[in-house]
């Protein structure tokens, strides 16, 4: 273990005795890593299978079962069908949630698992595949990770299984925010990178390659937690820095760090490609939304302790607010490795320990943060980084710096566990499942702590061969065994019962029976389970749905269309207020046209409450009731909508038929006539149309800054083509070229270390 203790009694004390812990090699250890990954993915596995035989429907829940899993699928779709899915600006004006993961399209990983998914036509499955996915790579990666810094197979494999089974991965990520973990699983793997050997091309191209992975996949906070880690290993660097050991030394040390940051940071830069569009969306958002805090999503003290609780709830409240438990069940023993360090200066020295731990400190404070708008919103969230370094950090900690098991570090391993659970409890005091799991959760830590009293330094089974490793396989089939008992215990454990009995159908978003609608509702069924009942009645909202022949108008968004929002008021949840009915059937000037014909919508569905009494009032004769679903009343056109194509206003004399219609291009036969036309589109408008007549480019202007138009000169004939490609294409291109220098540079700095003999480049103990 790299401590050795020798105790003996002196005037009734125990005096403990300890040599400085051995700091990791930075080399990859000869032993089987490939058999211990193997070890935490079969403990996954069974995890996984007690989740699925408990609750089928664990991993299509949420945000997941509304947006993400329908846009993945829509991706794969066009990838297969030959279209590369640039970032579609409807999209983002119909929902956060697509665009999340939209800003991922750069990420190969992605657009893989998004063209497999688009496969399978059960929902259900490919929901749990996707999951099931991202939970193997990120245990596999702590798995491979840990066994670098040289943590002993078993100690590796549990702490792997902890990572991906801890509560916020499990209860929130996997089922719910999926987005998140397709650049969290990447961390792991880019942390190991940096401890490769001193110079290896390999390693540098582990930083610069996981770099881009992880910040492509465009999730800010797993930014926030790299940019923790980073900071922690140019610590841990320069603590560890050689002295006394000549120039030459020092000068290798100095290019060394050097290279491995400059690839890092090469890699992160042509990754930030994504940047583009969340700073787009984050400027829009803080322009025209007020920033407040309500102090929900922000996960208290207790929460940030409670690593001993399992959990049967994502959500974190103000304590008295309302009924809720802690959602860290992160690796339970981790409450007792604690206790067993012998902490002292040489073990900050060890590497790992140092990283992880500034780590787990910068992400717990930024737990705390402002509930902020955009991109970077609830401070709960910081919890990804937050749960995976506290493993790192106690796991290597302990194996490298072991203390013997005396009275006082068994009582405080069980206090905690005691403590901990009683908060988990507290929260739900009429609860006895909850207080069953506390109380299974006791049990276990006591029998770890006996089996480390028997097998830790000084214990009576400690010379016994590999009696060492059973405090960690015990570990980790009991948290397995913890898993699948919570999840049984709690059938819903991502919060709310969506009200699916069946996987959520495929029809096409903003298409009911393949008519264009706009669905109207306010506040009062803003929840999301209200929503996704009516979307099991057929009711289609933007935001659940992407679009093929009609693309959404409104939903769910932080994003947003700035001059349609503020128009129809549209919140940040698609909700309109009342006034909205009104908006839409006034006319717009400049055309003479009524908002809702611009709009192209055939069909109203209208939610109960305001909205049914003000549309009623705004309604004209030329709409009429033809249905009701349960509560939901919906309305027709009575006369036909005259468009052609995506077209819905034709001002002038010219002929316009359509040809083709795509995501991204539309084309016309298009002949003007005498005089100019303009031509309106139902498209919402954002910087990056462009329009050509055979080859001829167009001005594209916006009607009320709101529709694409484009007015085509008189006496002009041919093929209209009207493109959407985003805004920024020239700096994505900049970064990425940027980006491959960088890494070039770290490969160019290195150089004099290729030569190095092996042995040599592995650097000196600090």
């Amino acid at each position: 273990m790299g401590v050795q203790q020798v105790s003996e009694r002196a005037g009734g004390r125990v005096v403990e005795t300890r040599t400085a812990p051995q700091p990791a090699d930075r080399e990859l250890p000869d032993g089987p890593t490939g058999r211990w990954v193997g070890v935490s993915l079969v403990g996954l596995g069974v995890a996984i299978g007690l989740v699925r035989l408990v609750e089928p429907r664990f991993f299509l829940s949420g945000d997941k079962q509304a947006m993400f899993l329908p846009a993945m699928r829509d991706i794969g779709r066009r990838l297969l069908d030959g279209e590369f899915p640039v970032i579609d600006p409807d999209l983002a004006a119909a929902g956060n949630y697509a665009l999340n993961l939209q800003y991922g399209l750069y990420d190969p990983f992605q657009l893989l698992l998004a063209m497999a998914l688009s496969r399978i036509d059960n929902l259900l499955l490919a929901a749990t595949l996707w999951s099931v996915t991202l939970l193997a790579v990120l245990c596999a990666g702590m798995c491979a990770l840990l066994l670098r810094l040289r943590v002993p197979g078993w100690w590796a494999a549990a702490g792997a299984v902890g990572v991906a089974l801890a509560g916020y991965t499990l209860y929130q990520l996997a089922p719910s925010w999926i987005s998140a973990m397709g650049s969290l699983v990447w961390i792991p793997w880019w942390w190991r990178s940096w401890y490769g050997r001193r110079g290896s091309r390999w390693s540098l191209a582990g930083l610069a390659v996981f770099g881009y992975l992880l910040v492509a996949t465009g999730w800010p906070f797993t930014w926030l937690a790299v940019a923790f880690i980073g900071i922690g290993l140019v610590a841990e660097e320069v603590l560890r820095r050689p002295r006394d050991r000549g120039a030459d030394e020092s000068r290798l040390w100095l290019r060394s760090l050097v290279s491995r940051v400059l690839a890092a940071l090469g890699g992160a830069l042509a990754g930030a490609t994504v940047a583009v569009p969340i700073l787009m969306a984050y400027e829009y958002t803080v322009r025209t939304t007020a920033i407040a805090d309500d102090g929900r999503w922000r996960p208290n003290f207790a929460d940030l302790l409670s690593v001993a609780s399992p959990t049967h709830s994502m959500y974190v409240t103000v304590p008295g607010e309302s009924p809720g438990a802690p959602v860290f069940f992160v690796g339970w023993f981790i409450a007792v490795l604690v206790w067993g360090v012998a902490w002292s200066r040489d073990t900050w020295r060890v590497p790992g320990v140092l990283s992880a731990g500034i780590a787990t400190l910068l992400s717990a404070l930024m737990t705390q943060m402002p509930m902020l708008l955009g991109p970077l919103r609830q401070g709960l969230r910081n919890l990804e980084g937050f749960q995976l370094c506290v493993v790192v950090l106690v796991v290597v900690a302990y194996v490298h710096s072991p203390a013997r098991w005396t009275r006082g570090r068994v009582v405080g391993a069980v206090s905690t566990a005691v403590a901990t659970g009683f908060l988990a409890w507290g929260q739900l005091p009429t609860s006895s499942p909850v207080l069953v799991s506390a109380a299974l959760v006791l049990g276990c830590v006591v029998a770890l702590v006996g089996l480390f009293h028997l097998v830790g330094p000084g214990g009576r089974w400690a010379a016994m061969g590999r009696a060492a490793s059973l405090p960690a396989g015990f570990a980790l089939v009991t948290t397995v065994l913890l898993t699948g008992w919570v999840v049984h215990t709690y059938p819903y454990p991502a919060g709310y019962n969506h009200g699916l009995t069946d996987p959520a159908p495929t029809a096409g978003p903003g298409v009911v029976g393949g008519v264009p609608t706009l669905t109207l509702f306010d506040d009062d069924v803003e929840s999301i389970e209200v929503r996704q009942q009516l979307y099991r009645n057929g009711i289609g909202y933007g935001f659940t749905r992407l679009s093929e022949s009609y693309r959404p108008i409104n939903g769910v968004s932080s994003v947003g269309q700035r001059f349609f929002n503020e128009r129809l008021c549209i919140g940040w949840y698609g909700d309109g207020c009342p006034a909205v009915a009104e908006r839409l059937t006034e006319t717009e000037p400049t055309t003479g046209r009524t908002w809702i014909d611009l709009l192209g919508v055939e069909q109203v569905q209208v939610a109960p409450g305001p909205l049914t009494r003000a549309w009623r009032r705004a309604a004209g004769p030329e709409w009429e009731l033809s249905e009701r679903v349960k509560d939901v009343t919906v309305y027709q056109r009575t006369d036909e909508l005259p468009v052609v194509g995506r077209i819905t206003e034709v001002d002038g004399p010219a002929a316009v038929s359509p040809l083709d219609l795509q995501n991204a291009q539309q084309s016309y036969r298009v002949d003007a006539g005498d005089t100019e036309t303009r031509l309106v589109f139902r498209d919402i408008y954002f910087p990056g149309y462009t329009a050509t007549l055979g080859g001829v480019p167009l001005d594209v202007d916006p009607v009320a800054d709101v529709f694409v138009s484009v007015v085509i000169p008189a006496g002009l004939f041919g093929e209209l083509v009207v493109s959407y490609t985003p805004a920024g294409g020239g700096l994505r291109l900049g970064l990425w070229i940027v980006g491959g220098l960088v890494v070039v540079a770290a490969l160019f700095v290195a150089r004099p270390l290729y030569s190095l003999p092996r042995a040599s480049r592995t650097p000196p103990d600090g």
